[in-house]
């Protein structure tokens, strides 16, 4: 409204104080449109589905996948929880306690190594954390 009555005024068109009143107003709610009026089609929206635009994934490597099934299960091979069940107390629920990527680097220390790493105090256990992870990554596969 405010565009026809800047366009009027430029034309030199003089209004009323009664059509200048109304301008002012706030506006009121827009009439519904009828049922017989139709919307014009939708743009389709490339936001909508981001996904439907990409590529397919590579298939899964299998033994990847059932690793990562048997961590998030917390599953374990036969051999594995017999060793487990033969650790103290503590040094089980230590294990239990350690993130999905520890849990596997455990797996690689003696048991010995294991136990008396869950009897570290906190700090220690962490530091000794950062450089099991540290070997580990210096003796991973390059790529």
């Amino acid at each position: 409204m405010r565009n026809i009555m800047i366009t009027g005024l430029m034309a030199g068109a003089a209004f009323s104080t009664a059509a200048v009143a109304q301008m002012k107003q706030p506006p009121t709610e827009a009439p519904t449109a009828s049922p017989t009026t139709q919307t014009p089609p939708a743009t389709q929206d490339p936001m909508a589905d981001p996904m439907a635009h990409t590529a397919p994934d590579s298939p899964a490597d299998q033994q990847v996948v059932d690793a990562i099934d048997n961590m998030a299960g917390g599953e374990m091979t036969a051999e594995q929880q017999a060793q487990h069940d033969a650790w103290p107390a503590e040094t089980q629920t230590y294990y239990a306690s350690l993130t999905p990527q520890r849990q596997q680097l455990f797996w690689q220390l003696r048991d010995a190594d294991k136990v008396a790493l869950s009897q570290l105090p906190e700090a220690e256990k962490e530091s000794t954390w950062q450089m099991i992870e540290q070997q580990a990554q210096g003796m991973a596969p390059a790529r």
